[in-house]
Order: C-alpha cells, then sequence, then structure tokens
C-alpha cells in the first residue's frame, strides 16, 4: 500500500519526499537533516526514523566525509533503500515491527520525534542521527513493551504460567533472532505459537513446568497466577523517567546544610565505574524523576566514590577517610545519618521497583528521627 501511493504521488508529479539533503559541509547537513525531517507527515517521519535506526550501525562507523557523501542529494525516502543495502537484518525488524503499529502507536511515537526535533542542536550529522536513532530505539521500545503486554493481557489463567516461561525462555535464547523473536509473538495466534516453541524447542521447558507444578500444588494456580501476571507486569512496564540526582561530594559542607535544612544524610558509598551493583542501583533505582522527587525534600544526597578513574587527590584521600570512620566494607552501602553523623539506617541494592524502594528507604529513615 505504501509503495503503490509514493508511485501514485510521483506519477502526479509530486514527490512524497520534497527536499534533499544538504551535504555541503557538516553544518548543512545537520541542518539538513532536521529540516527536512521536520516536513514529514506523521507516517513518513516514523518511516525515516526507523531506517535511520536500521542503517545506524554502518553508518557510525563512517568518516564525517563519507557520511556527508553517503546523505548528500538525498531525500530520506532514499535513506530506506540505505537501511535494505547496509543493514538487511535490522530493516527487516524495524519494518516488521512497524507494520504491528496502530494508528494510535504511530501518532505517539510521531509525537515524540517531533519533541526530540524541536530541541535538536546542530551539533555534527553524527550526533544528529545518534540522538535521533536513540530516541527512536526508545520509542520504539515503549510500543514493543505496550504490544507484549497487550498480549499478555490476552492470555487465559490456564495459560499464563506456560506463557511466562516462553516469554522467558525465548527471551534468554541468543540464538533466535529478533525478527523471528518478533514474529513468534506478534502474528496472530502469538501467545500459543510460542508456547508451542518453548515446547518444542528447550530441552529446559519440561522441567520448569515440573516445578510450577508443584508452586501450584503447594500454593495453589490462584496464587501461582496472580503472581506470574504480576511478574510479567514488571517486566514490561516502561522504565521510570531519568533525572539527575543533586549529589554532593563534600561531606562537611553536606552536613551543614542538612542542618540547616532540618534534612537527614543519604550517603552512597559506590565504585561509580565498575560495581555493577552500584551501576544498577543509580540507574534503575536513585537517578529517577520518583526516586529523586521523593529524596530532596527529606535528604541532602552525599556520594562517596572509590572508582578506577582517579579522582582528584584531596577527594580521594576525603573518601577513603570517610569509607574507614564507618567501616565500609562492601558496596554499595547507603547510610542514612543525622546532620551530625550519627547513622540511624542502612540499605544498599535491592531488585524492586521504585517505589517499593522509596517505601524501603522511608520506613528505614524514619524508624530514627
Amino acid at each position: 500500500m505504501k509503495k503503490m501511493l509514493f508511485a501514485l504521488l510521483m506519477s502526479a508529479g509530486i514527490a512524497a519526499f520534497a527536499g534533499k539533503f544538504d551535504g555541503s559541509n557538516d553544518t548543512a547537513l545537520t541542518e539538513s537533516l532536521i529540516s527536512e525531517a521536520k516536513q514529514l507527515n506523521d507516517d513518513q517521519l516514523l518511516n525515516f526514523a526507523d531506517m535511520l535506526l536500521a542503517a545506524d550501525l554502518p553508518l557510525s562507523v563512517l568518516s564525517p566525509e563519507a557520511l556527508r557523501a553517503a546523505f548528500s542529494g538525498k531525500t530520506p525516502a532514499d535513506v530506506e533503500a540505505l537501511a535494505r543495502e547496509k543493514a538487511p537484518g535490522e530493516y527487516e525488524i524495524v519494518t516488521f515491527l512497524e507494520s504491528r503499529y496502530s494508528p494510535e502507536a504511530r501518532r505517539r511515537i510521531a509525537a515524540g520525534l517531533r519533541k526530540v526535533l524541536t530541541t535538536a542542536k546542530a551539533k555534527s550529522p553524527a550526533g544528529f542521527i545518534d540522538d535521533f536513532t536513540t530516541a527512536t530505539a526508545r520509542l520504539g521500545a515503549a510500543e514493543y513493551r505496550r504490544l507484549m503486554r497487550e498480549i499478555a493481557d490476552g492470555v487465559s489463567d490456564d495459560k499464563i504460567v506456560e506463557f511466562y516461561i516462553a516469554y522467558t525462555l525465548t527471551g534468554d535464547d541468543d540464538t533466535l533472532k529478533p525478527i523471528d523473536r518478533a514474529k513468534l509473538y506478534f502474528m496472530p495466534g502469538g501467545a500459543e505459537r510460542a508456547i508451542e516453541y518453548a515446547k518444542t524447542h528447550y530441552s529446559d521447558y519440561p522441567v520448569i513446568m515440573k516445578k510450577a507444578d508443584l508452586l501450584i500444588a503447594e500454593k495453589g494456580r490462584p496464587a501461582l497466577v496472580a503472581a506470574t501476571r504480576e511478574r510479567l507486569a514488571a517486566e514490561l512496564a516502561d522504565p521510570p523517567e531519568p533525572a539527575e540526582v543533586p549529589w554532593v561530594t563534600d561531606f562537611t559542607a553536606a552536613q551543614k546544610r542538612a542542618a540547616a535544612e532540618n534534612k537527614k544524610l543519604f550517603v552512597l558509598f559506590t565504585g561509580s565505574d565498575w560495581c555493577p551493583w552500584c551501576i544498577k542501583l543509580t540507574n534503575q533505582l536513585l537517578a529517577t524523576r520518583e526516586f529523586v522527587n521523593f529524596a530532596e525534600p527529606r535528604f541532602v544526597m552525599v556520594m562517596v566514590d572509590f572508582p578506577n578513574q582517579p579522582l582528584p587527590p584531596e577527594q580521594a584521600a576525603a573518601d577513603q577517610k570517610l569509607g574507614e570512620k564507618y567501616g565500609i566494607s562492601g558496596y554499595p552501602t547507603i547510610l542514612i545519618m543525622r546532620p551530625d553523623g550519627t547513622v540511624t539506617g542502612q540499605a544498599g541494592y535491592e531488585d524492586v521497583s521504585v517505589k517499593n524502594y522509596i517505601d524501603m528507604i522511608k520506613e528505614i529513615s524514619e524508624k530514627t528521627k
């Protein structure tokens, strides 16, 4: 249908994408990528963004000169041919997923992309493409999760445990191509087909099902069904909105501020660039809008860091002294303190939702005022 419409427009003397990219220099190319994208209608913009996303890897290795040459004189429509030639696997997956989007989903993604275009800076072609494809991937991932939630919601209680097992096994299968995984779920009858695929392709499926049957016998099917749906909902939920944590690294200054503002200290002992649990804690829980909104009125946020990347000597010495003073032996460690440095609670990383983590920190911090 899209090709037929394009052919009709061309035969009528109307170009589906009228403008061409100016590759005369980096600034001109960046500005023309942004300006031409802004003129596209929603369907054209979604297609252009998906094709850039598909071609992102081969484009990312090009020199500035080669990138200008690749786009110079081309239209947004020409990017599809580039993606199909340079990244056929990625092209197949993005076009398949695009075909599954509802009109509402297409409008949501296009609206998100237009926000990116509104704030886009003409820094460099590669920089713009990286920002734009990152936004496209984020918006597409949100729709992917939405589609998966719809499928999961449509699975009966009798089949939901089997579906979750299939979902987990196929998700962990690195040999299953993304396009095959997508087709498994998003073609009609996807839930049943995924269960059947898991039964016939994974030798540990019957072992896992046997454990599930034992849990059903122990706790009852309703309890396991409820727990399974809760777990699926958590795994398919949209990630929390990111936010900047207002970290303070001067402990003495933080103490003075906490006393003046009648707050407690939230002191994170971390290895910010090497400790996987520290990185998870920050990215998944602390550096979220929900947590920052909770923490700012209650705490002065202090980071005591022990990174691989060297800190300034004075900061490294101060952090080392604090770690020794409070007997820190593992990372991440969170100490809740009064302004005078008295510890009133302790926490670490937990594999829970942001809301549950907030509840935990609230309980810890309110135990001893």
